[in-house]
């Protein structure tokens, strides 16, 4: 196992128990890291169950994207790389159209510096976990 593995593995831990500490209660149905995440910064915008449709869905032009479909309109199979790519954000080349989404790997990055220090890591390893998180998250709402 590598070093970064590792890192990304510890990033991922610190994540979890930090949303376990935050959690109103402990228990079998808690919610994983990211659908915690989801529901925290996504929800007003793509709806709770990720159907673009959120409470901040109609002030945008195009309106925010159905998460549910994204496999079906991949002949089945789950962007996994792409929705990385979207919700991270940083890569984003001019020419390729503007987004009125935030930039979630900016964003968790200066939230995960404390962390980062604490935990003597890379910031990057947890701005990784989190978006992995979200990512996993999002396969689980693809229609069937």
């Amino acid at each position: 196992m590598s070093i970064r593995y590792l890192g990304v593995l510890a990033g991922a831990a610190f994540a979890l128990m930090l949303q376990s500490i935050a959690a109103p209660s402990a228990g079998a149905q808690e919610p994983t890291i990211g659908k915690w995440t989801f529901a925290d910064r996504c929800a007003v915008c793509h709806g709770v169950g990720g159907q673009g449709d959120g409470p901040m869905a109609d002030h945008f032009t195009p309106k925010p994207t159905n998460l549910t479909s994204l496999a079906s309109q991949n002949d089945g199979v789950y962007p996994f790389g792409r929705v990385y790519q979207v919700i991270d954000g940083r890569n984003r080349t001019a020419g390729h159209g503007t987004s009125e989404m935030p930039v979630w790997g900016s964003h968790f990055k200066v939230e995960a510096s404390p962390t980062a220090r604490i935990l003597g890591v890379n910031e990057e390893e947890i701005v990784q976990g989190r978006i992995l998180g979200l990512v996993y998250y999002i396969q689980t709402l693809q229609m069937k």
